[in-house]
């Protein structure tokens, strides 16, 4: 049995549906399974097939909607499957990033080596200091203006994520998203709010759906990259139910390139003549992030 078809098993198993029963609701739900039989459905779940890429996604998807990836065993059933990625996406981020990645030569640690933490555990500015000076060398001239206070204050909000990972003090990456509502995550793509003016009006809580905005991504190599990735990637699972979209607004050419990893879509671009630079906003449902291509390819 394959590990989709063993996820496609078991999640119809659960919920009592002969293969028929579950035929005919997602046939409901996508157009795509009107010509799907128990015969196909057989062999999909046991592994003598495979479905395509969009399938699954579409699968995934519906079980989104019907709200099961809340509960368990379906939770499990999928959150383990993540942890999985380390290694793959490693290798991805070789070849797909610039300046979010420095390029260090591999640390020669275990996964489980590392500290990590978040901001809301640091209150040393110096430590804040460190992570603005090195988004300030990422972007274009005078383009990132976050004082150290300022990131402090934003993702001390309850719905803000900071991931950051250090080794015998030593800065290896950090991972920032900040919760906004989807009508400030709207105005931030087109271009019609800046960053700069974000305040804690715009956030969310934990508990009400929003959008979460990519701040920041950094890490010294793609090892550190993979780390942050996966464990951002669980955050979102975990919070499913809670997110509406990944939104990343970006002046660089790696930014476009990790929009796609995520399976993040271009919604507008255009220049910036004052600071010289092209941007792009970006913006996706999370489940397509979580179900993007890469990520199926990879575990499902």
């Amino acid at each position: 049995m394959s590990v989709f078809g063993d996820i496609l098993y078991r999640f119809r198993h659960e919920q009592g549906q002969t293969q028929q029963q579950f035929i005919t609701e997602i046939s409901l739900y996508a157009q795509e399974f009107m010509a799907l039989n128990t015969v196909t459905l057989s062999r999909w779940e046991n592994g003598t097939t495979e479905t395509s890429l969009y399938r699954k996604r579409l699968i995934l998807k519906f079980f989104h909607t019907k709200g099961l990836l809340n509960f368990e065993p379906y939770r499990s059933l999928i959150r383990d499957r993540y942890k999985v990625l380390y290694l793959p996406l490693s290798k991805i981020f070789e070849h797909n990033y610039e300046t979010l990645i420095h390029n260090l030569p591999k640390l020669r640690v275990n996964l489980d080596a590392y500290d990590k933490s978040s901001l809301l555990q640091s209150q040393d500015l110096a430590h804040l200091q460190h992570i603005i000076d090195i988004e300030v060398a990422s972007h274009a001239a005078l383009y990132y203006k976050n004082s150290p206070k300022r990131l402090q204050e934003l993702t001390a909000d309850e719905g803000s994520y900071s991931l950051i990972i250090e080794k015998s003090r030593q800065h290896l990456g950090h991972f920032i998203m900040y919760k906004i509502t989807h009508d400030t995550s709207d105005k931030i793509i087109h271009y019609q709010l800046k960053e700069d003016d974000l305040a804690l009006e715009h956030f969310c809580s934990p508990e009400e759906v929003g959008d979460y905005y990519i701040h920041a991504l950094y890490a010294v190599n793609p090892l550190i990259a993979s780390i942050l990735n996966v464990d951002t990637y669980l955050h979102l699972f975990d919070h499913i139910s809670a997110i509406k979209d990944i939104v990343i607004f970006s002046s660089r050419k790696d930014g476009v390139r990790l929009a796609k990893a995520y399976g993040i879509e271009v919604v507008e671009s255009g220049e910036d003549l004052h600071y010289g630079i092209s941007w792009h906003g970006m913006r996706s449902p999370v489940e397509d992030i979580l179900f993007s291509d890469t990520v199926l390819k990879l575990v499902f």
